[in-house]
């Protein structure tokens, strides 16, 4: 009798639990997201390096060398140089989303 009570609440106490979904059904795993997130990371890429190689010149010989090689400049540097990817990028993508060519 003992046991049947046990089995009878393990059966109820599982009917609770909800099967995990695998990374396969996942829709946050499908490779459509994978795609766009690494369009979206190269675009990023690219525009970063394009803002550094356009600007990085003019902004060492504007400082000199002596307030370059100080750290806060170069992270103003930098952190302007991420935000305007980021923005570029955000654009971009919202552009080719309005052009049907990726669909998120």
């Amino acid at each position: 009798m003992e046991f049947v009570f046990c089995d009878l609440l393990f059966a109820h106490a599982m009917s609770y639990l909800k099967p995990m979904p695998s990374v396969k059904n996942s829709k946050f795993c499908s490779m459509g997201k994978i795609w766009v997130l690494l369009v979206a990371i190269l675009i990023f890429l690219a525009f970063a390096f394009l803002v550094w190689k356009l600007t990085s010149g003019e902004i060492k010989k504007e400082y000199g060398t002596r307030m370059w090689n100080q750290w806060p400049n170069r992270l103003y540097y930098w952190q302007g140089v991420v935000l305007y990817g980021v923005g570029l990028t955000l654009i971009t993508m919202l552009l080719l989303k309005w052009g049907n060519v990726l669909t998120f």
